[in-house]
């Protein structure tokens, strides 16, 4: 079965071992984006996301927030 109108959202990191913030902001935007996760799949540097097309673009923009919010604070506290 072919299945049209989907969306890949890829979190990717520099290392293999991610820091547990970086997963707990990337997985409290998905729970809040609303988005319908239809597959998850989990890699050493990267996790992927397939959702509808239609939520793709507020996703990408609730994950890019979260971890960039996470970085910020972090080189603020540096």
């Amino acid at each position: 079965m072919v299945q049209r109108e989907l969306s890949t959202v890829t979190v990717v990191t520099a290392t293999p071992t991610r820091p547990r913030s970086i997963d707990a902001a990337v997985q409290e935007a998905v729970a809040q984006s609303g988005a319908r996760l239809l597959r998850t799949a989990v890699y050493p540097h990267r996790t992927a996301f397939l959702v509808d097309d239609a939520d793709g673009p507020g996703l990408v923009r609730m994950v890019h927030d979260r971890i960039a919010a996470l970085v910020s604070a972090h080189l603020g506290a540096a």
